[in-house]
């Protein structure tokens, strides 16, 4: 099952992170901010939650259905 995948715009600060770690899934706007590409969702859980991990304003937050997934829980995660 894909995730949902959305940036809080208010939190983020254009780092560019999620757009050099996925491409296909994300994209900076006119404004420099990322915006999420539909393909974002079908990317690997795992590789989804290192993107969210890794940014550094923490915009991006994941959904399994209505359960938002916190990236920073659960070993298998784990850095």
């Amino acid at each position: 099952m894909s995730l949902t995948v959305k940036i809080n715009a208010e939190f983020c600060a254009g780092s560019g992170q999620c757009v050099a770690a996925a491409p296909r899934g994300f994209k900076l706007d006119a404004n420099d901010l990322a915006i999420v590409l539909e393909p974002a969702g079908s990317l690997p859980r795992d590789a989804l939650i290192r993107i969210a991990k890794a940014c550094p304003t923490l915009a991006i937050s994941l959904f399994d259905g209505d359960e938002e997934i916190d990236p920073f829980v659960g070993d298998e995660y784990s850095d």
